[in-house]
């Protein structure tokens, strides 16, 4: 460890790879904490076996704070006893993998304290499913056999592999599947039409009933943050929220979560209006934000970059650094006819934007 070249960011990146042993199904790999105690803000462990790869940050390391302590990582594959056929069905001879992390203390159950861990898993997927490969989906299994989708899921041709996210292996256990979901009323969407059934199929988006999307209604406030906030996978420790945001709200997390990160600061007077229609220009600052936050957005770009759309002169000067930014990064690409940053913003507008912000 104490080998590892730092990045420029000053990251240190440790690869420990797991050789293939003749009938080993399951690996298990202790790691010894005290040999990486003092740089664990700027440290990655990367664990290589031939059932997944698994990147751990060092922010795991002060979670056990006794002399001996260790972290031990098992992955096995998983052949879940309560799934129910419609499940068993979608994922098929598909991979399935148990990954479990532990220690000799608990781990907390709550996800905000926990960091972020990469996850990798071989994949070959059918020639078919080469097509359309973006519905490649992830769906971790919950405790009563409930596929829930792992928002990030993504198939990376260069590597073969599916990555994605988590915060909390518990046990946790993860199945490929691959999902197009379609709704009946987006056929005159065309240019939505790809972006909605990608995002639905990833869980990220949902339609108003089983078979429709409603694409040309409105989007409230709420729902946009809520979407938002899912398709980046933000999460945050919600000590408040806006008193007109009930608690037992749908979006009550989401919205909580933006508050807590500084994504918005609500429309005055502690309150958010959240069933209230949002403009465009609200939504291209609170999605510069979330980026930001994402440490997904460069701050390239100038002013003057606004000056290729047409209405350019009618965005609010809070909002005219997050259109530059959005425009550098290929996110906001207007309509041909400018970015209309007054106008509320509808379903389908909202799938794409969220599409493109998903790929970032």
């Amino acid at each position: 460890m104490k080998q590892a070249i730092p990045s420029e960011k000053g990251l240190r990146k440790v690869s420990i790879k797991v050789e293939s042993v003749e009938q080993a199904t399951s690996f298990v790999i202790d790691l010894p904490i005290n040999e990486m105690k003092g740089q664990e803000d700027k440290l990655l462990v990367e664990i290589s076996t031939p059932l997944g790869t698994v990147t751990l940050p060092g922010e795991l390391i002060p979670i056990s704070t006794s002399e001996q302590s260790r972290l031990t990582l098992l992955l096995e594959p998983a052949e879940p006893s309560n799934l129910n056929s419609k499940t068993k069905e979608a994922i098929g001879n598909r991979t399935m993998i148990k990954v479990s992390l532990l220690t000799d203390r608990l781990l907390p159950t709550q996800e905000t304290l926990l960091p972020s861990i990469g996850i990798s898993l071989p994949y070959t997927p059918t020639a078919e499913e080469l097509k359309n490969a973006e519905h490649i989906v992830v769906w971790r299994i919950g405790t009563d056999g409930t596929p829930i989708a792992v928002v990030d899921g993504k198939y990376n041709h260069a590597s073969g592999m599916v990555t994605f996210h988590d915060r909390n292996l518990n046990e946790a256990v993860y199945a490929i599947t691959f999902v197009e979901k379609t709704f009946q009323d987006t056929a005159a969407y065309k240019w939505a039409e790809e972006a909605t059934s990608v995002l639905a199929s990833k869980g990220i988006i949902h339609g108003t009933s089983e078979s429709t999307f409603a694409p040309g209604e409105l989007i409230s406030r709420a729902d946009f943050l809520m979407l938002l906030i899912h398709s980046l996978g933000l999460t945050a420790d919600m000590e408040t929220n806006f008193s007109d945001v009930d608690k037992n709200a749908y979006f009550a997390k989401a919205v909580g979560i933006a508050f807590s990160l500084g994504i918005t600061e609500g429309t005055g007077g502690d309150r958010f209006e959240p069933e209230s229609f949002i403009s465009r220009q609200d939504i291209f600052t609170l999605t510069a934000r979330a980026l930001n936050i994402a440490d997904k957005l460069e701050n390239t770009g100038s002013k003057s970059d606004l000056s290729i759309f047409a209405d350019h002169a009618v965005v609010a000067e809070y909002a005219r650094e997050s259109v530059t930014l959005l425009t550098a990064a290929g996110i906001l690409q207007g309509d041909g006819h400018g970015i209309r940053p007054l106008d509320e913003i509808t379903r389908a507008e909202a799938a794409v934007m969220l599409y493109r912000v998903y790929n970032k």
